[in-house]
């Protein structure tokens, strides 16, 4: 049995939680995990704009 995972993950968090999964999918017999990223939809400008004010944040 093929389990498929997608996601979509901007900071890779949620990535971690779908090799997690995986993880826990192939601990079944016979079940192969198969990981898929969506990509990214956010627009570069608005990407580099959330990413400057989280930086911002962690420096305070």
């Amino acid at each position: 049995m093929n389990v498929l995972i997608v996601y979509y993950s901007t900071f890779g968090n949620v990535y971690q939680m779908a090799k997690l999964v995986a993880e826990g999918v192939e601990s079944v017999s016979g079940a192969t995990a198969v990981i898929r990223k969506l990509p990214e939809l956010m627009p570069d400008s608005v990407l580099g704009k959330r990413l400057a004010t989280i930086g911002q944040k962690l420096q305070a």
